[in-house]
């Protein structure tokens, strides 16, 4: 084909798209966007790029990160989102900095949550401490919530931009792609429709992962190897589903190098990768050997059941709905292909305007390997290649192969950017190339503006509001409360949550008695497990709960509750001096240890689940509970850590040795 006619056929997709989008669109916003906000941000944008030339570098930087203020301005606005996930990041942040407020810095074990869980065990810590310094602000619950979900923004928009920046050369294009990742429908889906804090936050770090993997791979050396591994580590303490994910994505891109006849063999590639992955992951070996080992006593595993196959096996998309600029209407969760409910499976339109970028963005600073991992991972995501992985671990773990939008999102939104790039030189000499990065940016934000509202919200509230709407307020705050949507927006306040998020880090015995009681048993089972407070279709119910620590004396008297502080994973309860059976209202784990006085003792587990003990009348005084960070697998994922730490530094510490430096 002539090669001009090829350039000009590669601009028919984004002439096209306008129309397309127009008849691709369909419904309403259930909360849409504010349209100032966006018009502002294409006006400041198109000023910028137009006349900001030869100002300061670091300007480019404070711009791209208000792009993703822009992208995420519904959250600013007062009340909440109601997302897929938003109930259990709330809960979540609150039991988080219950645990700083009792002076534990890196928690564990969170008492607010459940019958006490190891959260932090398991679910990445990463994305929580990004509201912790709002926490510490005295802001309320929900607000550090949501500024949370703004700052991954942010942080999304400048790394995307500083990849960027590298990959084109051009600050203009680079702003291109900052802009295209803060607006990124699957992006805004992330962060006002899921609610999915870890996965937004991971998408701050996937642009840095993917330029230093990429720079390792391509020409390996130690310190490429070492800074590749460091964000490894990083993302797998942000969300290892993206790390697996990214993972993924990097091998389809060095596969897909083979095509470029590079002289470095396939298989030294693979090893590099290899190497940079198990190094990351061995960087968070605290967390990431743990989570591992001690999986097994949760219920996580019935996270990727799906009857007869894997969750995963269900969930793959058709081209159409990728296509289809479906608007938020309400909120709505993924449903198995072939489900009677299938009109109302989560949106996950991609963006018509990043597609018909696609095909500008060959260009010979375009990393090789780039597009094919984002055509890959888009791929990755349809019918019927989910069946076909259904049963492959690294997949069947992710749950739903639409996952992958997130690094597909990643590689076309820094395609955009190079597309902006050739389209700049196309126009080099003429009178509008100084409207073309506003002008793509603008396209852009017009295709994604409807997915910068909310599919539902809720007003700001104060305190636990549905005991005072519905006027039943106890002589004292109960110590747990059932499926109550909001924790108190003061986290002062303490109040834990039996039953309504992170029900997988139950243990098997916990939840089989606690949270899949029968109705003619619940009110019995939600009293035994010191729950003060029910909430059934909105009404409030106080109940009678048993003591948190319960002590059946062997004489045959009155069972009564001991005296007993809990906080920093640790809990202390005062002993009676006398012979009896004690159970404590807090789920049995593997590393809980007791003693009274200097005395270890043996943490029994009752039937469902709890931790008990038998109590002789010459045990007097305190027993002490601690989870322990000594267990063999916890304390073998901090020699790891550290073990990999000192692999970054010791090359270089032996060089300035032999030196003759100090």
């Amino acid at each position: 084909m002539n090669p001009g006619l090829r350039q000009a056929m590669a601009y028919v997709p984004l002439i096209l798209v306008l129309p397309v989008l127009w008849v691709s669109s369909e419904g309403q916003v259930a909360f849409p966007p504010v349209l100032w906000v966006s018009v502002a941000a294409i006006a400041g944008f198109s000023l910028w790029t137009a006349f900001g030339e030869g100002q300061a570098s670091w300007l480019d930087v404070v711009i791209a990160g208000l792009l993703g203020v822009a992208a995420t301005h519904r959250l600013l606005w007062p009340g909440i989102p109601l997302g897929n996930d938003t109930f259990h990041h709330l809960w979540g942040a609150y039991g988080f900095y219950r645990a700083i407020l009792d002076g534990n810095f890196l928690p564990r074990w969170i008492h607010h949550l459940g019958l006490g869980m190891p959260l932090l065990l398991f679910y990445p810590p990463l994305p929580y401490y990004l509201t912790l310094p709002f926490l510490m602000l005295s802001v309320p619950v929900y607000d550090a919530f949501k500024f949370g979900l703004v700052f991954s923004a942010v942080l999304s928009g400048i790394s995307m931009f500083w990849v960027a920046r590298r990959w084109t050369g051009d600050r203009s294009s680079a702003l291109v792609a900052a802009g295209a990742y803060c607006f990124a429908p699957y992006h805004l889906l992330n962060s006002n429709y899921r609610a999915a804090m870890a996965e937004a936050a991971a998408m701050a770090v996937l642009p840095v992962f993917f330029y230093a993997a990429s720079r390792a791979i391509e020409e390996p050396s130690r310190q490429r190897m070492a800074v590749a591994a460091v964000w490894t580590g990083v993302l797998a303490l942000t969300h290892l589903l993206s790390l697996s994910m990214a993972v993924t994505g990097m091998t389809i891109w060095v596969l897909s190098q083979q095509h470029w006849k590079m002289d470095r063999p396939l298989g030294k590639r693979l090893a590099v990768l290899a190497l940079v992955g198990l190094w990351g992951v061995g960087l968070a070996g605290y967390y990431t050997l743990p989570m591992a080992v001690e999986g097994r006593y949760t219920t996580i595993d019935e996270l990727v059941k799906g009857g007869k196959h894997p969750k995963y096996y269900w969930r793959g998309l058709t081209p159409g709905e990728l296509l289809k600029r479906q608007r938020w209407g309400g909120l709505y969760g993924s449903k198995p292909e072939g489900s009677e409910d299938k009109q109302k499976r989560v949106p996950l339109y991609f963006g018509l305007s990043l597609l018909a970028l696609l095909p500008l963005a060959r260009h010979p600073r375009t990393p090789r390997g780039l597009l094919a991992m984002t055509l890959g991972s888009l791929a990755l995501t349809l019918y019927p290649l989910d069946r076909a992985l259904a049963y492959f671990p690294p997949m069947t773990i992710l749950q739903f192969p639409w996952r992958f939008l997130s690094i597909a999102t990643f590689g076309a939104c820094a395609l955009a950017g190079f597309a902006t790039l050739r389209i700049l030189e196309s126009a080099q000499g003429r009178w509008f190339k100084w409207m073309t990065p506003g002008a793509v940016f603008a396209l852009l934000v017009l295709d994604a503006f409807p997915f910068a509202g909310a599919p539902a919200w809720r007003p700001p509230y104060e305190g636990i509001y549905l005991m005072s709407e519905e006027g039943v307020v106890p002589d004292r705050l109960p110590l747990r409360v059932d499926l109550l949507p909001f924790p108190p927006s003061d986290p002062r306040i303490d109040l834990s949550l039996l039953r309504g998020v992170f029900q997988a880090y139950f243990t098997k015995d916990a939840r089989k008695a606690y949270y899949h009681a029968t109705a003619e048993e619940r009110l019995a089972i939600l009293e035994r497990a010191a729950v003060g407070v029910t909430f059934r279709s909105g009404r409030a119910e106080v109940l009678q709960p048993t003591p948190y620590a319960e002590f059946t004396p062997f004489g045959g008297d009155p069972v009564r509750g001991l005296e007993f502080t809990r906080g920093g994973e640790r809990i202390i309860v005062k002993l009676p001096g006398e012979a009896g059976t004690l159970v404590v209202k807090e789920q049995w784990f593997p590393g809980w240890e007791g003693q009274i006085g200097p005395t270890p003792v043996e943490v029994g587990k009752t039937e469902d689940g709890l931790m008990a003990f038998r109590l002789k009348m010459v045990d007097a005084g305190e027993l002490t509970l601690h989870f322990s960070r000594t267990r063999w697998d916890r304390l073998a994922g901090v020699l790891i850590s550290g073990a990999c730490l000192i692999g970054l530094w010791w090359p270089r510490m032996r060089w300035r040795g032999s030196s003759g430096q100090p």
